[in-house]
């Protein structure tokens, strides 16, 4: 009997160990679409905001990128315009608020 029970948690412990491993390997796909969207978001809104603004030098995100309460994704950016360094907040169709 003592061998059964051996078994039965050896066989409850690698199931453990496969469940575990599924979570991880899920969380870390998931994770990675999140950076990848949000990247693809930025580029998104740098380019909108290039087309309003002329004269950006530099833009730098200062986040990765957050949805508002009304479900507009906007991210915090300081620019760089002819020299000058502003802090901006941009969405995807460009500048929302600035200096």
């Amino acid at each position: 009997m003592g061998e059964k029970n051996n078994k039965s948690i050896l066989i409850i412990s690698i199931i453990i160990i496969f469940i575990l491993l599924v979570i991880g390997i899920g969380r870390k796909a998931y994770t990675s679409s999140k950076e990848n969207e949000n990247i693809e978001r930025q580029r998104t809104a740098a380019v909108a905001f290039k087309k309003i603004q002329h004269g950006i030098e530099k833009i730098k995100f200062n986040e990765s990128g957050l949805y508002s309460g009304s479900g507009i994704w906007y991210v915090g950016v300081n620019v760089i315009i002819d020299g000058k360094s502003y802090k901006e907040i941009a969405e995807m169709i460009g500048i929302v608020l600035g200096e």
